[in-house]
């Protein structure tokens, strides 16, 4: 049962301020928790998650998966599945709105309350990861209790829908003067929360969920029940305003190897080396120095981790037009990293630092992903990602002490090009010297890459400063995703690829069949040679790609 799994606290919700306005209480009995080393085995997760976890994947995951690898309708790994139960999770990109439905129509097709949907990976799933735009639709989904992706988006007799025909940055008559990161960051739980409706959108007596805090995911039915994935939201630290605008690179605007920050509903910290621990979420924005309180205070913040405001520190959409020094700022602990003689904490867009993915949160030892499924929605070239995000992460992984590892991938954006890398699904780091345990060094999940790419539906590569779209586009934009989703492997960009559900599930078993002791199958390697980044794929790969690009196109960017 749940309640015996998951500590007391979580039976209890705290006592919140009515409005948004942090105020403080009694301290938890252990306020900051290191979260170990990966390299002298001490890696562990905080006690509440790691209770999650186990609760999930025994009592929800692992029928599921039982039924998903049997299914022969989805096709035939080659494998005896019965006692492989793999670790798989997702990653949703960073891209403003753009991101957000990309990412709400590709999950789409991983959801099996989706009568198109070609596997249940949403269900599957050990946990969910979005930045900037992406976290907008992993707290969205997390938070009006995992609805499907077009109610979620569109509205339905339960969800009140995203709104978005509404310009995300003036929510309410005259509360926007400027364009103002922090008032931003509340227009945001205009759109993505459940309270906002098209009947009282510019009412400015209503709350439009002012007191939603990040750590009410913890109580949805389908949190309480470990029906939904968990849900991380990434960001990352800057030293100033300067460290954000003095860049070396057109890619590169927060140096890659600043600390990434998670916030989860349990959690606010890092992984990285550079810190290694965390505080609870609902303590967020304790002032504490060289780990400790200060001298004289007996109290800890809570009511701090505002919902809106957590996903608006993650997608800082304005920051770079805005020269505003405070932007994103909360307390900071005092330790060796790149902030350190800093009295506040700069968080700020999530994929700033060229990771647009938020693969981070997934490479985490103690979390053993056998699989990570990237969304990718970045703007890199015309707003169609061009696989900077996966080389930024590979470059960091190499770099960050050893903490994390990463798949091989293409080192240049030439090379993703001429692959055709960018125009369909491709699974990175298929062999591997490991035994599939990924929590151990060296050892790195297989990641299956699926890029926004062009649809003869809706051009998907709008701008991340598009503000706002027609019901009409949502829905077309929707489709399209859900449509570059379905499709696979395939040059007809209506046509869809019969290989790649079993593709897919053998992506998903890869790794626990090496734990098993299992022989790669001759069905998952026929499969493989089709989808992994390999030899094998290469000379056909570049020659459907320039023959994709001549059939139709890069549609134009939509104004």
């Amino acid at each position: 049962m749940l309640t015996l799994l998951l500590p007391l606290v979580l039976a209890l919700a705290p006592v919140v301020p009515a409005n948004y306005a942090p105020t403080s209480a009694a301290c938890p009995a252990t306020l900051l928790q290191s979260y170990g080393s990966p390299l002298d085995g001490s890696q562990t997760l905080a006690e509440r998650e790691s209770a999650y976890i186990t609760n999930r994947r025994s009592n929800v995951l692992s029928s599921l998966w039982s039924f998903y690898l049997s299914d022969t309708a989805s096709g035939s790994t080659g494998y005896d599945t019965s006692n492989l139960v793999p670790r798989v999770s997702i990653a949703v990109s960073g891209g403003g709105y753009r991101a957000a439905l990309f990412g709400a129509g590709t999950l789409s097709a991983f959801d099996s309350r989706n009568s198109s949907s070609i596997a249940p990976l949403l269900q599957l799933t050990d946990y969910i990861s979005g930045l900037s735009g992406g976290s907008w639709v992993v707290t969205s989904l997390a938070m009006n209790d995992m609805p499907d992706l077009f109610s979620l988006v569109l509205g339905s007799s339960s969800q009140v829908g995203w709104k978005a025909d509404h310009n995300i940055v003036a929510p309410a008559s005259g509360l926007l003067a400027v364009v103002d990161d922090g008032l931003y960051r509340r227009a945001l739980s205009f759109h993505f929360f459940n309270s906002t409706t098209d009947d009282n959108f510019y009412d400015p007596t209503i709350p439009h969920d002012n007191a939603l805090l990040f750590s009410d995911i913890q109580y949805t039915a389908n949190f309480e029940s470990a029906a939904l994935p968990f849900p991380i939201v990434v960001t990352t630290s800057r030293v100033s305003v300067d460290d954000q605008t003095d860049a070396e690179s057109p890619f590169t605007v927060i140096p890659i190897t600043n600390t990434q920050f998670e916030i989860t509903p349990y959690t606010f910290g890092s992984f990285d080396p550079t810190l290694a621990a965390h505080v609870p979420v609902e303590n967020a924005g304790t002032r504490l120095i060289k780990g400790a309180l200060p001298s004289g205070t007996s109290e800890c913040t809570i009511g701090f981790e505002n919902a809106g405001f957590v996903i608006g520190s993650s997608a800082a959409l304005f920051n770079g037009a805005d020269d505003l020094s405070d932007l994103n700022t909360v307390p900071t602990t005092s330790y060796t990293f790149e902030s350190a003689d800093n009295q506040i904490l700069e968080l700020t867009d999530g994929g700033e630092d060229s990771q647009n993915i938020p693969f981070g949160p997934l490479l985490v030892k103690a979390r053993a992903q056998d699989m990570i499924m990237a969304l990718d929605a970045s703007a890199d070239d015309e707003n169609w990602p061009t696989g900077v995000s996966l080389s930024a992460t590979q470059n960091r992984t190499a770099i960050v002490h050893g903490f994390y590892d990463f798949p091989p991938v293409p080192s240049t954006t030439e090379e993703f090009l001429t692959l055709g890398l960018t125009t369909r699904p491709t699974f990175f780091g298929c062999n591997t010297t490991g035994n599939g345990d990924t929590s151990v060094l060296g050892n790195y999940p297989l990641v299956v890459y699926l890029p926004n790419s062009p649809t003869s539906i809706f051009a998907t590569n709008t701008s991340s400063y598009t503000l706002d779209y027609s019901d009409a586009d949502q829905l077309s934009f929707l489709e399209a995703a859900q449509t570059n989703a379905i499709r696979g492997y395939t040059l007809d960009t209506n046509g869809v690829d019969s290989l790649w559900p079993p593709a897919l599930k053998c992506a998903t078993v890869e790794r626990a069949r090496k734990r098993a002791g299992l022989s790669r199958s001759s069905e998952c390697q026929i499969l493989f040679d089709t989808y992994c980044y390999a030899d094998g794929v290469v000379e056909s790969a570049a020659a459907t790609t320039t023959r994709q690009r001549r059939s139709y196109g890069y549609p134009p960017q939509m104004t």
